[in-house]
């Protein structure tokens, strides 16, 4: 589960606490970062948690485990629901003519409008990726 607490996310598991926060260079953390071994889980994470339309608690599924979507269907074996697993959350991606290859999804955009000479809204700029 990860929730915020005062200027930090809290991440806990199985009795275990993590708690992170961009650094100016790098993710400050106190605790065992293992604990978020998922790929970009601390960016991912922290996103989620700043998320206007989220809640004040997160929680990523498990292994194995399927959250059905708000009119209550699965997806199970297609795109899954709230989990920061490997399984859910990379994609094969393929540009072809963009000047930079994109990190993460949230970067198409912003890589397009670029592309073609138009300046990205404020909000797709609004977190730089720590790293």
């Amino acid at each position: 589960m990860l929730f915020l607490e005062g200027a930090e996310a809290v991440a806990r598991r199985a009795g275990e606490e993590l708690r992170f926060a961009p650094g100016e260079t790098r993710w400050e953390t106190n605790g065992d970062p293992a604990l978020l071994p998922q790929p970009d889980a601390f960016v991912r994470a922290w996103a989620a948690l700043h998320n206007p339309n989220a809640g004040e608690l997160i929680i990523s599924a498990g292994d194995g485990v399927e959250f059905a979507d708000l009119a209550g269907r699965s997806h199970l074996g297609g795109g899954s629901h709230g989990s920061l697993a490997s399984a859910d959350s990379q994609v094969p991606l393929l540009t072809v003519g963009l000047d930079a290859a994109p990190r993460s999804i949230t970067d198409l955009a912003p890589l397009a409008l670029e592309h073609f000479g138009v300046e990205p809204p404020a909000y797709t700029r609004a977190f730089a990726h720590a790293a």
